[in-house]
């Protein structure tokens, strides 16, 4: 039974690939595909929303199941997500079969862009069937993403524009601690709104900070005050025995409102704990 399962959702995701957007009647014979033989690409956007960390799309599009003499129409829907900072882009398809029975796949690729927005070409990394094991190469050909390129042009040109002005935002001043500081005792964390900032961002920040592990040489976000993301007015002052570990440390800052998701980070301000005696 998982066999066929991942059988039947694979074939169907070669189906979404196809150029022509029109219904496909018996594209593909049943033992072949597992009783998908008819599916559509992803016909309708349900969401999408550009933010500074993440950019996240739903689509959704229908297939027909043929088992028998019986022919119904099923959905599935594709959530995907594109991360910036690591030119990941993410699907999880999540095919509705007939008798609320639903299979899940999970692609993976690194993208110079976002796929979504701008057609950018993209090297797939993994594509996981609903038991967790690599689908067949022969199941894994373009589109990559399999949602790319179904993003509505008007749409398209909507979100461009939103991601274009992010970077436009304001962006708090890290005022302390200064660079490659060392700081012992204390670390006075003092943020300052730059000059011209709209009355509509108040001094309130956001900041994190992250801890340079030095096996790995990986930069680890570090909780401190038993918290990852700090909510301050602008001001606030750390005992250096509450950051777990010593060593080089790294602090950004964004404005906490309005929108805080998007708004744009400070640059790092790096600086350093050194051991006790």
């Amino acid at each position: 039974m998982r066999h066929s399962l991942v059988r039947s959702a694979a074939s169907v995701l070669v189906l979404l690939g196809a150029a022509s957007a029109r219904q496909v009647t018996g594209a593909a014979p049943a033992e072949q595909a597992g009783g998908w033989n008819a599916c559509l690409p992803p016909g309708r956007i349900l969401h999408a929303a550009v933010e500074v960390e993440a950019r996240t799309y739903e689509f959704a599009g229908t297939c027909t199941f043929e088992e028998g003499n019986l022919s119904t129409r099923a959905g599935y829907t594709i959530h995907a997500q594109w991360l910036p900072s690591e030119k990941l882009a993410l699907e999880v398809i999540e095919i509705k079969r007939p008798g609320n029975r639903k299979v899940r796949l999970a692609l993976k690729a690194t993208c110079p862009e976002d796929p979504w927005l701008t057609n950018a070409a993209c090297a797939l990394v993994s594509f996981l069937g609903p038991d967790g094991a690599p689908l067949p190469a022969s199941w894994t050909s373009p589109p990559v993403p399999k949602s790319a390129g179904r993003v509505p042009e008007k749409l398209r040109a909507r979100l461009l524009a939103e991601a274009a002005s992010l970077d436009a935002r304001p962006r708090p001043v890290v005022a302390s601690p200064a660079e490659s500081s060392v700081l012992p005792d204390l670390v006075d964390v003092v943020l300052e709104r730059p000059p011209g900032a709209p009355a509509e961002f108040p001094a309130l920040y956001e900041f994190r900070f992250e801890w340079l592990n030095p096996v790995t040489k990986a930069w680890i976000p570090q909780p401190v005050g038993r918290a990852y993301a700090l909510n301050c007015d602008g001001q606030r002052t750390f005992s250096a025995h509450e950051f777990v570990n010593r060593g080089r440390y790294r602090l950004r800052a964004r404005f906490a409102a309005p929108d805080r998701s998007r708004n744009p980070w400070s640059g790092w301000r790096e600086f350093t704990i050194p051991a006790g005696p």
